[in-house]
């Protein structure tokens, strides 16, 4: 079995400063060889942040708008122009979870748009360990690519919430819920996380 390691760069920050974010996504980006070695320039972009429901920002539900803004503003700066922002969340929109978190000022600013899932696609997956099938969202699946934009926090099954986590979002409206009943135990929902992240290959994780 040949195995593919991840290539992780971790740099630390004190603070939600704008300039401070973007700055060091900009080096972790250049450490990984440059955005543009991850996705082609005409890429149907899917940012998909961490929006678990409507919350201040200071409680660290969500992924910080400044992280989504400083990162949209980079990627506007290297030229990617097809860029949507979307989440299954777990009460609410996207539109509405976002609304008054400065968040969607940002990607007012950017011209980038916020979309709400509308319709789940039963897809396939046979090499999955666990999972073999998913519900996705439509707008999901017309993407050609997408970027995870994380939130690491606690979990009650997982304990914590990070990268593969974030990726359960992917999982369309109240098939999130029936997840956690078909794979109640920590190692199943795990390994039905892998296979989902298998499944749908986010390219970039932040």
């Amino acid at each position: 079995m040949n195995l593919v390691k991840s290539k992780v760069v971790l740099l630390p920050c004190r603070e939600y400063d704008e300039e401070k974010i973007y700055m060091l996504l900009k080096q972790g980006l250049d450490f990984l060889g440059g955005v543009e070695t991850l996705i082609p320039k005409d890429a149907k972009i899917l940012l998909k942040p961490n929006l678990l429901k409507k919350a201040e920002v200071e409680k660290a539900v969500i992924t910080h708008p400044t992280v989504v803004g400083m990162f949209a503003r980079l990627m506007r700066e290297k030229g990617y122009q097809d860029m949507a922002l979307a989440d299954s969340c777990g009460n609410g929109t996207t539109s509405k979870v976002i609304h008054g978190t400065g968040m969607d000022m940002y990607l007012e600013k950017l011209d980038i748009p916020a979309i709400d899932y509308t319709t789940g696609i039963h897809v396939d997956y046979p090499k999955g360990i666990q999972a073999k099938e998913f519900i996705l969202p439509k707008e999901l699946l017309e993407k050609d690519c997408v970027i995870s934009l994380c939130k690491m926090k606690t979990h009650a099954l997982e304990r914590i919430t990070g990268a593969v986590k974030n990726s359960y979002g992917f999982v369309y409206g109240f098939h999130k819920a029936k997840g956690h009943t078909l794979y109640p135990s920590a190692d199943s929902f795990a390994r039905m996380l892998v296979d989902l992240n298998q499944y749908v290959k986010p390219r970039l994780y932040i």
